[in-house]
């Protein structure tokens, strides 16, 4: 897959939430990451780690702010310019809200979204 500059832009991606669009959106970041597991014994060298559990973590800037707030759950899907889409977090939840602005610029909000216990 090489890079066509038709398609690999981030206007046109979408984000939902409980099936519904979320509007003016300025940024999407999906992270995953996780716990190093501490694998050593007392014979080796270094430390040494392996992968463990993931912890996905998506964020997601718009303009002005939101009816969504601090523990909401639901489905969370998106769906990339390029004709890719992250697998959905069945079970995600609003963990964080920050809602800012700065002179001569518009009102912002992040929302930090991440895997909720399934319902």
């Amino acid at each position: 897959m090489g890079y066509d500059p038709a398609k690999n832009v981030f206007n046109g991606s979408t984000l939902n939430f409980n099936g519904s669009a979320v509007a003016a959106i300025e940024d999407i970041e999906w992270h995953v990451g996780g716990q190093k597991v501490d694998i050593c014994s007392a014979l080796d060298a270094l430390m040494l780690y392996g992968q463990g559990l993931d912890d996905p973590e998506v964020s997601v800037t718009i303009k002005g702010t939101t009816a969504l707030s601090r523990g909401d759950v639901g489905e969370l899907t998106v769906s990339w310019n390029s004709d890719e889409d992250d697998a959905p977090l069945t079970d995600a939840m609003i963990n964080d809200t920050v809602v800012s602005g700065s002179k001569n610029g518009p009102i912002t909000t992040k929302i930090q979204f991440v895997p909720a216990p399934s319902s």
